[in-house]
């Protein structure tokens, strides 16, 4: 081929673009740390967010200077002289035309994608529901009938439902049980939640973690409930730990006490570990972590519960939780966020065993104006209250509390 030819045949390509030739000119680098991260950690829990990171960094190297450079290389690669390029100009100029049409094109397809994909979404969604409505109301099998629970005491009480203290006959076995009855009817807008945590409760086993024994139906088609029965614990850590005047913090003064104490409250902060080190694995942020849902069996054993908001993570990016426990990318930000969130809500909850107070409370005395101005000024509950937390135990809270999730440790 001569070198007419050959420009002739590459120009069908877009050889002779500017536009083309100007940004192949730019990549990004795989060996560079920051580009390293951003596909091989955080695409795989936010491609949306890691795209527009990537767009951001390979926008930026394109100054002035190095605009120049890329034409200038475009013109010395691909003809000498001025009357050589005054002859290929209207090539150069129907080249980029045409790449400016393929873009238009695909920005209108784009634009056409936004219209109706949300339709469809929300189109696929109700049918979802429907469908779900559907399975609980016709083809679900319960594990018990009512008739086998007799409900006992009320021990607490939600948005979504009462937990009674029961017992499950079994044949000639009586098992002392939490039972977790619904208070309203199952309804269209919530049995796709209400599944997904029955079908997640009954996947999960680990000793840490309250046990499912399975589930029971009550009422008809229009006031239908799925009650769930669980493993009974007559304890929660608020009830042991949080103003109960037996705190690290106020036992300052009795060395050989505080030292008992302290090692039962790490007991409880390692079983806590173990149980989110086992959700963590499987790609779970339980998203409420705070001592109210952290149960006590008749052993003294953590069982961490209410994993009603509990999530995968490529699923977790509505603010859901107890505000002040909730991780400030959760609260400020509400975008997609990670199994880090919860590591947040660990430091907050050894906040509160050591000095034995409701943070919130705290919180509330301590905060001038909103939680959120508050978190985006990195504010912290104070650890240099009288009789604060060993070196060791406060670096932990500091690690688990920093800014960035990135900075805190699995």
């Amino acid at each position: 081929q001569t070198k007419q030819q050959k420009i002739a045949t590459e120009s069908k390509d877009g050889f002779l673009s500017i536009g083309i030739a100007v940004t192949s000119f730019f990549h990004l680098d795989h060996k560079d740390p920051m580009v390293k991260d951003l596909f091989r950690n955080r695409y795989a829990t936010n491609p949306n967010q890691a795209m527009e990171e990537a767009t951001r960094i390979y926008l930026s190297m394109m100054d002035n200077v190095s605009l120049a450079v890329a034409v200038s290389k475009y013109f010395d690669r691909l003809l000498k002289g001025i009357d050589k390029v005054g002859s290929m100009v209207p090539a150069i100029v129907k080249a980029d035309q045409k790449l400016l049409d393929q873009l238009n094109g695909e920005l209108q397809k784009g634009s056409n994608k936004l219209v109706t994909l949300p339709h469809m979404a929300d189109r696929c969604a109700i049918l979802q529901r429907e469908l779900d409505l559907f399975y609980a109301q016709r083809l679900i099998v319960p594990d018990f009938s009512m008739d086998q629970i007799t409900l006992g005491q009320q021990r607490g009480t939600g948005t979504f439902a009462k937990v009674y203290e029961g017992t499950l006959r079994q044949g000639l076995v009586d098992l002392q049980v939490a039972v977790k009855v619904p208070i309203d009817e199952l309804r269209s807008r919530d049995v796709t939640d209400v599944l997904l945590e029955e079908s997640m409760l009954r996947d999960l086993q680990h000793k840490h973690i309250v046990k499912y024994y399975g589930m029971c139906r009550s009422g008809t088609d229009n006031n239908l409930r799925l009650t769930f029965i669980m493993e009974y614990c007559p304890f929660t850590l608020k009830d042991k730990c949080v103003e109960v005047g037996n705190s690290p913090s106020s036992l300052g003064r009795t060395p050989d006490r505080q030292r008992e104490v302290i090692q039962n409250l790490t007991k409880y902060l390692i079983q806590i570990s173990s149980g989110l080190t086992y959700l963590h694995n499987i790609s779970i942020v339980h998203r409420d972590l705070k001592p109210e849902n952290v149960l006590l069996n008749v052993q003294d054993d953590v069982k961490i519960a209410d994993l009603g908001l509990a999530k995968k993570v490529k699923d977790a990016s509505t603010c859901a939780g107890s505000p002040i426990f909730m991780a400030p990318e959760v609260l400020l930000i509400g975008d997609k966020y990670d199994t880090k969130a919860d590591i947040y809500s660990f430091a907050m909850i050894m906040w509160e065993l050591w000095y034995g107070k409701d943070v919130s409370l705290y919180a509330a005395v301590e905060i001038q104006g909103s939680l959120k101005n508050a978190l985006e000024s990195k504010w912290r509950p104070s650890l240099s209250i009288v009789h604060s937390p060993s070196n060791n135990w406060k670096d932990i809270i500091k690690q688990c509390w920093q800014q960035d999730p990135k900075q805190r440790p699995t």
